[in-house]
C-alpha cells in the first residue's frame, strides 16, 4: 500500500499567484519597450560621424536591440510556461477528482458488502423495530460512516438485511409486552 504523498493542489494559492505572472510579463514588455526606444534613440547626428562615436553609436545600438530581442524571449518563455503550468494544473485538478470520486465508490462498494453479508445489521434492525423505531441498514451504517457515505447504503443492503433479520428468541430472551404468557 503506497503512503500519502501531500501533494495536493491549492487553488487558492494558484489563484493568488495567477496576478503575479500578468504583473510579471508587463514588466519584462515594459523593460522590452524601453530598450528598444533607447536602441531607436541613438541618432547619427547625437553621436557624430568621426569613427569611434559611431563605432560607440553600433554597439550601443547592438546592445540596446539585443536586450530588447533577449526580453521578447523571455516573455515567450513566461507564456509558455503559464501554458503549461495550467495545462498541468487543469489535469491534476481532474486527476483529484478522479481519484476522490474513485475512492467513494470503492469505500461505498465496501461498506455495502459488509452491511449485506452482515448478520448483525438483520437482527439489529430487527431489535430496533421491537422497540418501535424504524431503523434501517442505510441509518445504521450512518452512524458507523457518516450519512454522505451511508445514503446509497440502504437500497444496496436491503434484501441482505432483511434476509438476516433475526427471530424474537435470536435476539433476546427476556420477555416483550404482548409476548408476556398469561398468569
Amino acid at each position: 500500500m503506497s503512503g500519502y504523498s501531500g501533494v495536493q493542489y491549492d487553488d487558492d494559492q494558484q489563484q493568488a499567484a495567477a496576478p503575479k505572472v500578468n504583473e510579471t510579463w508587463d514588466a519584462v514588455t515594459e523593460s522590452r519597450n524601453g530598450a528598444t526606444s533607447l536602441g531607436s534613440a541613438q541618432e547619427s547626428s547625437f553621436w557624430g560621424q568621426e569613427s569611434g562615436p559611431v563605432a560607440m553609436r553600433t554597439r550601443a545600438t547592438d546592445m540596446f536591440n539585443t536586450i530588447s530581442e533577449l526580453l521578447a524571449a523571455e516573455t515567450r518563455l513566461l507564456q509558455e510556461f503559464e501554458a503549461y503550468m495550467h495545462q498541468a494544473m487543469k489535469e491534476f485538478t481532474g486527476t483529484e477528482y478522479t481519484n476522490e470520486t474513485q475512492f467513494k465508490q470503492l469505500a461505498a462498494d465496501k461498506v455495502n458488502a459488509f452491511l449485506k453479508n452482515n448478520h448483525t445489521v438483520g437482527v439489529m434492525t430487527t431489535m430496533f423495530a421491537r422497540l418501535g423505531v424504524n431503523m434501517t441498514a442505510a441509518d445504521l451504517a450512518s452512524g458507523l460512516i457518516g450519512k454522505s457515505a451511508a445514503a446509497g447504503a440502504g437500497t444496496a443492503v436491503a434484501a441482505g438485511a432483511t434476509a438476516t433479520q433475526a427471530t424474537t428468541q435470536q435476539t433476546t430472551s427476556a420477555p416483550v409486552q404482548d409476548d408476556q404468557p398469561e398468569v
